[in-house]
């Protein structure tokens, strides 16, 4: 997961310009499906959260990391809370 978010940074340019684009966190799903298989290959034990996240479609990977984990009001104020 680590790999595929740096991967769309440097894509993108800066972190908060990947947490503006719409279409990121789907580009971070995709290459996530990528990585697997190299991963399976090199004998790495996945965690479950990489499974899971491999198995949600990337659009709706996209929507849930837009909408829900990384929402600018709910983002704004954990930033709030860990500032204080």
């Amino acid at each position: 997961m680590n790999a595929a978010m740096e991967a769309e940074v440097l894509k993108r340019g800066s972190s908060p310009a990947l947490m503006n684009h719409k279409d990121s966190f789907s580009s971070v799903g995709l290459s996530m499906r990528e990585m697997i298989p190299v991963l399976k290959a090199r004998g790495a034990k996945l965690d479950a959260i990489s499974l899971l996240l491999t198995k949600i479609p990337p659009g709706l990977l996209g929507i849930l990391f837009n909408k829900v984990i990384f929402a600018k009001r709910q983002l704004g104020t954990t930033l709030r809370g860990i500032q204080q």
